[in-house]
Parts: C-alpha cells; sequence; structure tokens
C-alpha cells in the first residue's frame, strides 16, 4: 500500500464493514497507519488498543495480521475509484491518426471525374495543374508505363552523370520505390551526397507516377519536384528525366536498346559497367 494510500486512510470516512463492529473497524482504519500505529501520544489510538488486542485474541489471530487483512479489505472508495478509471483509461485503444507518407493521385485531382474524359484531354488538365506550382508534369501511355515500371523492378537502383564544365562528371544516383498499388515514386541524389550520407542522403529530385487511370484511360500521370538551387538546373532534371526514359523504356531488338538493358544489369550485377559508356548514351539525340 503506498504512501498516498495509508495518507487517505487517515482522512476518509465512512469505509463499509460487514466482519466487524461499525464503529470500531471505522475508527480503526481512519487511524491505524503507520505514521500513527505505536504512537504513545495518539489519545484516540490509545482508545481503541484494548479492544483492538480482545479482537486480535477471539480470532486467534496475530495483531500484526489482522491489521494487514483489514487493510486489503477495506480501501477507502476514493482510492477504489481512482484505480478504476486508471484501469478504463489503459484499457482504451489510442487514437492514432492515419499519417500517408507519400501523396496519392486523389490528392490532386477528383479521379472519378478525369475517368470520363479523354487521354488528351487528361493531359492538359494535369499539366494545367502542376503549372501552377512551377511542377514538372506529363502523361505516359500505358505500354510505355508498364515496360518501364517492370525494369524498375527488376532494376531499381541505377547511376547517370551529367557533364560539368571543366569537372568532368557528376554522377546521380536513381532509386525507385512502390509504396501504393498505384503509385511508383523515384528518387534521385547526388553520389556524393549518398557517399557522406547514405540512407538519410537527401533526394534533390522526387519523381512520382501515379497509374490509377491506367486501365480506364490508357495513361499513367506523372508529376516532378526538384530543388533548384547553384548546381541544379531545370535542364539537368530534364536531362535526367530523358535518360531515365531511354535505360528503362530500351527496346531489346535493337542493339542500340540491348546496349542499355545490358548496363542496367550489369550494374545490378556489379561487373563489367562502364559509366562513360552510360554518359555516352545520354548524350545521344534521338
Amino acid at each position: 500500500m503506498t504512501m498516498m494510500i495509508r495518507s487517505k486512510l487517515l482522512t476518509t470516512l465512512g469505509v463499509r464493514n460487514t466482519c466487524w463492529k461499525n464503529n470500531l473497524q471505522r475508527s480503526f482504519l481512519r487511524l491505524y497507519s503507520e505514521e500513527v500505529q505505536g504512537s504513545p501520544k495518539n489519545g484516540v489510538y490509545e482508545r481503541y488498543q484494548e479492544k483492538l488486542k480482545q479482537k486480535a485474541k477471539q480470532e486467534e489471530t496475530p495483531l500484526e495480521k489482522l491489521v494487514q487483512n483489514a487493510r486489503k479489505s477495506f480501501a477507502p472508495k476514493q482510492a477504489i475509484s481512482e484505480s478504476q478509471e486508471l484501469a478504463e483509461k489503459s484499457n482504451k485503444k489510442p487514437q492514432v491518426k492515419k499519417v500517408k507518407k507519400f501523396p496519392e493521385l486523389s490528392d490532386f485531382i477528383d479521379v472519378s471525374k478525369f475517368q470520363s474524359l479523354p487521354a488528351s484531354v487528361i493531359e492538359k488538365l494535369w499539366r494545367a495543374r502542376n503549372l501552377q506550382e512551377n511542377i514538372l508534369s506529363g502523361c505516359v501511355e500505358k505500354q510505355t508505363y508498364e515496360r518501364m515500371i517492370s525494369r524498375a523492378k527488376k532494376y531499381p537502383i541505377f547511376v547517370l552523370p551529367l557533364p560539368r564544365e571543366n569537372q568532368g562528371m557528376e554522377t546521380h544516383l536513381i532509386q525507385w520505390g512502390f509504396p501504393g498499388n498505384n503509385t511508383a515514386h523515384l528518387i534521385i541524389t547526388t553520389l556524393l551526397e549518398y557517399k557522406l550520407k547514405n540512407a538519410y542522403a537527401t533526394p534533390h529530385t522526387v519523381l512520382t507516377h501515379f497509374s490509377d487511370l491506367l486501365e480506364s484511360n490508357g495513361v499513367a500521370l506523372m508529376r516532378c519536384q526538384f530543388e533548384q538551387d547553384k548546381t541544379l538546373s531545370s535542364s539537368d532534371v530534364q536531362l535526367l528525366l530523358l535518360a531515365i526514359q531511354k535505360f528503362y523504356n530500351a527496346s531489346p531488338d535493337s542493339a542500340l536498346g540491348k546496349e542499355r538493358l545490358s548496363l542496367l544489369e550489369n550494374f545490378a550485377n556489379g561487373k563489367d559497367f562502364d559509366l562513360y559508356k552510360v554518359a555516352g548514351h545520354m548524350d545521344m539525340l534521338e
């Protein structure tokens, strides 16, 4: 029994008793605590001391045990009420707000209304919607999207170099992820940033694809957010996006496509990878 309960025993009145004389038991529960027990100057305690001893003798029970049993059997009502309240609170499940880690298409448009529109109108409305936020956007036809995503799942990590005047090449790491059934995202960061911070590297570009309209309208919607600074321009981002299309939509029926797919596979397997060959493909005009 805690000090708080013992303190309340000194001040709480009216505890029921069905086993002992009412007056004697109530007085005992109020007064018999560690703070007053054995206090020779407490006149009230001395008044009931003999009766307590008589009761212990009648029941052939040591006085200390009688006291312990009484404490367990007659807890103050207020203490019981507080314990029940705490128990009820602990049993209640906390209300947790659902937080979506990645955006969904429904966060940007009314998907049901777009489903009734032709693909050409969808693309115009989607571009206009994102132009307000100065965000690159577009539509990807179904066949192209499905081919790109199948390659992305097979080769989720790749590197792309950007030429820097008088500084050679700046390598960028790309990584695909699939947080939802209708969502695919791609993050891009510099290789230097990744080497310094590893999993805590901050991406400069996040490319998101939404496939909610893929079956109904034959297109996936693309949205690209990037942080433009002194070292990264919108032209740099567009060059990286174009390179992603070149490699992840490469056709296995052409020699050029086969070489690009081979570079994806070699990087994934860690063998015979040549970054300069990747740079050569990025400079090609097609």
